[in-house]
């Protein structure tokens, strides 16, 4: 999925046996290197070049019997990259909270619910700068994915607040989103030209937060806000915004 990127970005993908070699043959532009994430605890990668990466881990954890060499390496690749984005089933949303185990699944090692892998995260000195639910396909409208942007080590904490509400309006927009948008989904609210305007002040609230323009946010968030009163993503985003401007306690 990440191929469609390019050419705005250059695409380097870390794997090991077949699925190295899909990649390699499939999609030449990319840089595809080899590693076994549950034994190597670094990568070489320049500073220059994790300064200005995205780092994307989706769906990988929990096919590895041992984690703690992935954690360790997103710990050491955090220190320098400003984003990684991690995802991986709902263990509870996806087969019940009464299941114990071991997974259904059977390429799967293990598995965790929201609050247990916010935990795991934490303990290898990672920071979730947000951690909530996506879809886990376009074939079922309910989030059952867990989805966790990891901030830089040495961000401010306002940046990580920013980063947190930049995730809820971004999946707020896309569960909103009109009809043939990406990841757009049946909603109860309204017809499709009320779902693109919140669509349209969603995203315009997340222009107005990356020009750092709070006012702006909240200004465009309020609309929102108007027509979907109810959504938790909405009310926690513009709280958020409102403590920074001290408009809340």
């Amino acid at each position: 999925k990440l191929a469609a990127l390019h050419p705005e970005f250059q695409i380097i993908g870390i794997d090991c046996g077949d699925n190295l070699r899909f990649c390699r043959e499939n999609y030449p532009f990319g840089t595809w290197l080899e590693a076994d994430l549950e034994r190597c605890d670094t990568l070489s990668f320049t500073d220059d070049l994790l300064e200005k990466s995205v780092v994307i881990c989706s769906d990988v954890i929990e096919h590895l019997v041992n984690p703690a060499s992935l954690l360790h390496t997103l710990r050491t690749v955090m220190e320098r990259a400003q984003v990684a984005l991690l995802s991986t089933p709902e263990r509870d949303l996806t087969r019940g909270d009464a299941d114990s185990g071991p997974p259904a699944n059977p390429c799967h090692a293990r598995e965790w619910n929201l609050g247990e892998f916010v935990r795991l995260l934490r303990s290898a000195g990672l920071r979730p700068g947000f951690a909530g639910l996506t879809l886990s396909h376009n074939r079922d409208p309910a989030p059952k994915t867990i989805l966790v942007a990891l901030a830089n080590a040495h961000w401010p904490e306002e940046t990580v607040d920013r980063l947190n509400v930049a995730c809820q309006l971004g999946l707020a927009r896309l569960t909103w989103a009109g009809p043939g948008s990406p990841g757009a989904q049946p909603q109860a609210m309204g017809d499709a030209a009320e779902r693109n305007d919140l669509a349209a002040h969603l995203q315009q609230a997340e222009r107005d937060l990356l020009r750092d323009d709070l006012n702006g946010a909240s200004g465009s968030l309020r609309k929102a806000l108007a027509l979907a009163p109810d959504d938790p993503r909405l009310i926690i985003a513009h709280g958020s915004i409102l403590l920074r401007l001290g408009e809340m306690e």
